[in-house]
This record gives structure tokens, C-alpha cells and sequence, in this order.
């Protein structure tokens, strides 16, 4: 749209000065002694010669727009999917059967969000902040508008569908935020949403209703706006960015609620019977991994003065962002850098962002290009020349090599976990364990700090390359409870090499805490031989982050072979020995034979 207006603003438009011919003709005529009837048909050739001129000058701007990428990408944003994607069928008899149901379908909404949204935002509310509350969520009567359906085909017992969705409505959804004594009420206003969702039936059964639940996702990061009112006034601008209320629950409800709890991978999980799965259908396990390799681009555009300051930023999914390094002063920069992205969907697109690097302000776009993984062959190295969009010229240069993984028949591996269970209670025996810990948390005390290994078990070096999933952990025998100074959280921190990932804390007081979150760990030659280091953290009120304990469990434990590990790790723990309970699933990548 930027664009667009800086290119209108040399269009051609009718001016005074361009009258003054019409203003001067009846005295022309006088002078040349001509009859005043000259004066209507004199006057018509002037006009029709200004309305040309002003038509050719409309025409070129047009064509102009219309070859300007970065125009016609904002107008696609703007179009309905089945406009320019030939698999997306029009559905307006949709829209009509969801504005019928709109108001019982808003009816439920409350209880929904309630359910599912709530804890969210009890999860991730900042410390500035004390009570953070949905009030009300109410959809209002004006219904969304579903722009495209496509049924998505797939090899999987479930029945799945892309929904297009554009949405400007008026809804009623009214938060508390601040404290609970004196919160402050704020209501969502001039709310608008543009997306495409992902829905399944997930799993199919010949029993009523027909299936286990409904999941729903994006696959892509959809459009959200909104603005929030007390009182009928605007607050959004009220008070400096970083300390003003409304932009905080901005940033938690569009980072946190819609990218961090709805982005694919994660899911919005429906249950329609008891007996379903509800942690495998919310955390789906990684379906293979995409080697990115970053080569080097050409004939990008100037941003700066004279050259650029180059740098590539990869997206894929939730919570995978990669950025190469920035090249100084070139307009044809090489990197050759190496990225690992998990891959949870094939139709899921990567997209390549090229900017310009900019000490002061927003770094400029230099281009990007989308693509999906369900376009590149498995098993084999594909080197690309992406030609970039929205940019009036540039290429970028890849390699992509796309590993799917093995699906193999889940199974404990009761054997493997034995022997090395059987490692720790023997250290913990003979208190070795428990003088270590002694020591390290003397030294450690006043925070994470550098670790030292401590109860590490001894394995053999080896196993495939794949992907390893952590989830399901839980601290069992463990109690906390708030203090004079205030309450706490504890979480669990998980190292595997350079990968280091913390689960969501959980605010005390609390006994046996359980963690949702579930971590991916690429297992390849750089890890073999390591270990998987399970820390506990407390974070307290005030003072610094306090080392509880840690166990270290030799990664050959879980790879040893393919399927499920589920077992109890003792830890010595301020005085005594609890566990920490883990449930992971290895996926090693499909041979070439195989593929």
C-alpha cells in the first residue's frame, strides 16, 4: 500500500492553470474577429484533449501497479483463496450455515476460552503484572466470512481441511488486568482477523460421533489486529510502548496465544470421547528433518546509500527461526551457513526473508521467497535459485535436503531404561551422587552458572541419526511452598549438546509439578556419545535462580533402538531423592533404501 501511494503521487490531475485557455478564448475569438458559436465547440476540443492526456497518464500508473510485486502482493492478501489457488473451492454456503449458527456457536465460545485460552495467559503473564483475566468473550453477531475450503489429502486415518477465514467483527470480550484488588478493565475493540485454519477429525472410529476430537491450528501466521478501550477511550497510545498495559497483553495474546498455543505444531485439542490422546494430538511428533543450506544471493536492490548489509532470516512453523550472518557493504553476499529445521508438516511452508541490516531503525526488505517441503524429493540435495517476491529484483541461492523419519511401532524400552536406572540407584547407594550434588550446590547456589556432571551414566557411543522427543515431565516427591519473601516457580531444564530448552515454570505452591511442554532434539554426529542433562531450577521472588539437582542420562538410552522410553530418574534433591519422570520417543531418519 506504501508503495502504491508513492507511485500515484505523480498522477496527473486537473489544475487551475490548465482553465486559463477557457478563461482566454472568448477574447481570441473577438481578437480574430471569429463568431462567438466558435466558443462552445473551441472550448470541447481543450477539454477532450485534457481528458486523453489524463487517461493515458491513469493508464501507465495502472500498469505500472500491476507489475510492481510488492503491490500485487499486498492486493493477494485481500483476494479470496480461490482466486489465485485453483485447490481451495468456493464456499459460500458455509458462510451462510456459520451465520446461522453464529449466535449458538458464540454461545459456547465463553466456556471454550475459558478452558483453553485462559491457562494460557495465566502461563505466560508477566511479573509486572499480578492477575490477568478473561471477564467475558462474547463473538457478537456478526459473523466471520469463509473465503475457501480444501480438503487436504493425506494418507493418515483422519479427515483434514484448510478454512480460509476473514473476520472484522463485533465482538464483546472485556479482560482484567493488573491487580486483583483494583484491576484494570479493557475491552477489545476494532477487532479483525485473517487467516487459514487447519481442522481434522482426528481419529476416525465407527462409533458415534465418528471421531475423537477436533483439532484446530494455523499453519501459517495469521493477520490479528485489535485495539483496546476503557471507557470508550483509545488506550493504545497511552504511555511509553514498553510500559504501556495494553501493548503488554497485546504482545501475550499475539506471541504467546495465537503463535505460541495455535501455530502448528501446537493445536487447539476438542475432545469429543473420553479415551483419546490428548498430549500426542496437541504436541505432534516431528515428521523428519530439512537441511538448510544458505549458498549465497545475487543482484539484490540497494537499501542503503550506495550498497547493503545482507542477511537471510529462515521461518518454518512454531518457535523455528534462523538467521545467517550479516555481510558488510555487497549487493552479492555468500554465506554458505547450514540450518537444521524439524519438520511436522510437508504442506507447511519455509519462508526465506532477505533484509538489510540497519544499526538505527526497522531493517529493510530486500525480498522473500515462500516454499513448501511437499515440492522437494526426500533422500536427495536440490540446489535452488529462488527468484525473490516483492522486490523489484535479487535471487537467493539454497541446498535443501529434505529427511523424513521412520515411524515405528511405539514400545518401552524397559531393558535399556533398567540398566541405567540401575547405574544411578547404585551411585545414589553409595553416595557418590549425593556428594557431588553437595559440592555443586555450593557452588552453584546463587544461580544456573556453569554445571558440572554429576550422576552421569555411562553408555556406549552410537545409535542413528534422528529425532528425539521429550515430553510428559513431572516431578514426583517434590513439594514447594511460598515463602515470607514471596512465591516461586520451578521448571526443569534440558541440555543435549548446544541445544538448551526450559520448560514452562510452575508457580508455587505446588506438589508432584507437571510440565505440558514437549522438546525435539536433532540427534546427529554432534551429539553421539553425550548425554541428555535434566536440570531443576527454582526461580524465586527475589534473589537470583536457585540450582536444585540434576541427573545426567546418557543419550544411547533413548536411541538405542527405535519407539517410546518412559521411566523415573532419581535425583538427589535438597536433602532427599525425588524423580523426574520422562517420556520420549526416538525417530530415526529413513534409510535411502527405504525412501
Amino acid at each position: 500500500e506504501d508503495v502504491a501511494r508513492r507511485m500515484l503521487q505523480g498522477t496527473w490531475a486537473f489544475t487551475p492553470l490548465m482553465f486559463l485557455p477557457l478563461m482566454l478564448l472568448p477574447y481570441m475569438i473577438a481578437y480574430l474577429r471569429l463568431s462567438a458559436l466558435w466558443v462552445l465547440p473551441l472550448a470541447f476540443i481543450w477539454l477532450s484533449y485534457l481528458h486523453n492526456i489524463k487517461m493515458r497518464r491513469d493508464r501507465a500508473n495502472a500498469l505500472k501497479l500491476a507489475s510492481d510485486p510488492a503491490t500485487l502482493g499486498a492486493i493477494m492478501k485481500h483476494l479470496p483463496a480461490w482466486f489465485y489457488d485453483s485447490d481451495v473451492e468456493r464456499s459460500a454456503w458455509m458462510t451462510a450455515v456459520l451465520q446461522k449458527m453464529w449466535a449458538a456457536v458464540s454461545g459456547m465460545t465463553e466456556k471454550i476460552v475459558m478452558t483453553y485460552v485462559q491457562p494460557v495467559l495465566d502461563t505466560y503473564r508477566p511479573s509486572i503484572i499480578n492477575h490477568l483475566e478473561i471477564v467475558k468473550c462474547r463473538l457478537g453477531t456478526l459473523a466471520p466470512t469463509v473465503t475457501g475450503v480444501r480438503f487436504v489429502e493425506t494418507p493418515e486415518d483422519v479427515v483434514r481441511l484448510d478454512v480460509h477465514i476473514s473476520y472484522a467483527g463485533n465482538p464483546d470480550i472485556v479482560l482484567a488486568v493488573g491487580y486483583k484488588g483494583l484491576p484494570l478493565i479493557l475491552e477489545l475493540s476494532e477487532v479483525q482477523f485473517r487467516g487459514k485454519i487447519r481442522i481434522e477429525l482426528n481419529p476416525l472410529m465407527p462409533d458415534i460421533p465418528g471421531f475423537g476430537a477436533i483439532t484446530a491450528t494455523f499453519m501459517e501466521e495469521p493477520y490479528l489486529d485489535f485495539s483496546f478501550k476503557v471507557a470508550s477511550l483509545d488506550v493504545m497510545a497511552v504511555g511509553a510502548p514498553a510500559m504501556n498495559v495494553a501493548d503488554i497483553v497485546t504482545n501475550i495474546i499475539k506471541e504467546n496465544v495465537l503463535k505460541g498455543f495455535l501455530l502448528y505444531p501446537a493445536q487447539l485439542v476438542i475432545p469429543m470421547i473420553e479415551d483419546v490422546d490428548l498430549e500426542r494430538l496437541r504436541n505432534p511428533a516431528p515428521i523428519g528433518i530439512l537441511s538448510v543450506s544458505v549458498l549465497s544471493a545475487r543482484n539484490l536492490r540497494i537499501a542503503d546509500i550506495r550498497s547493503s548489509d545482507p542477511y537471510v532470516q529462515i521461518k518454518y512453523g512454531l518457535n523455528q527461526e534462523w538467521e545467517t550472518k550479516v555481510k558488510r557493504s555487497t549487493l552479492n553476499p555468500v554465506w554458505n551457513e547450514e540450518f537444521q529445521l524439524k519438520v511436522y508438516a510437508i504442506d507447511q511452508p519455509v519462508l526465506f526473508k532477505v533484509l538489510d541490516h540497519d544499526l538505527v531503525g526497522k531493517n529493510d526488505d530486500l525480498g522473500d521467497y515462500s516454499l513448501r517441503i511437499d515440492d522437494l524429493p526426500p533422500m536427495k540435495a536440490v540446489d535452488l535459485d529462488l527468484a525473490l517476491c516483492h522486490t523489484t529484483q535479487g535471487t537467493l541461492q539454497v541446498r535443501l535436503l529434505y529427511h523424513p523419519v521412520q515411524r515405528p511401532e511405539e514400545k518401552t524400552e524397559d531393558h535399556a531404561v533398567s540398566e541405567d536406572l540401575a547405574a544411578l540407584e547404585e551411585e545414589l547407594a553409595t553416595g557418590s551422587l549425593w556428594a557431588d550434588a553437595d559440592v555443586h550446590d555450593k557452588e552453584e547456589g546463587k544461580g544456573e552458572g556453569e554445571e558440572t556432571s554429576t550422576g552421569a551414566v555411562e553408555g556406549a557411543r552410537g545409535g542413528q541419526r534422528g529425532i528425539l522427543t521429550v515430553e510428559g515431565l513431572q516431578l514426583t516427591g517434590y513439594t514447594s511452598k511460598d515463602t515470607f519473601w514471596g512465591g516461586s516457580k520451578v521448571f526443569i531444564r534440558l541440555a543435549l549438546g548446544t541445544s538448551v530448552v526450559r520448560t514452562v515454570p510452575e508457580r508455587t505452591p505446588c506438589q508432584d509439578p507437571a510440565f505440558l511442554d514437549q522438546f525435539t532434539f536433532n540427534i546427529d554426529d554432534r551429539v553421539r556419545g553425550t548425554s541428555l542433562d535434566v536440570t531443576i531450577i527454582e526461580n524465586r521472588a527475589l534473589g537470583p535462580a536457585k540450582f536444585l539437582g540434576r541427573a545426567s542420562i546418557n543419550l544411547s538410552t533413548f536411541t538405542r533402538r527405535p519407539g517410546k522410553t518412559e521411566a523415573d530418574w532419581p535425583v538427589y534433591l535438597k536433602g532427599k531423592v525425588v524423580h523426574v519422570h520422562i517420556r520420549a520417543y526416538f525417530s530415526p531418519l529413513m534409510s535411502q533404501e527405504a525412501s
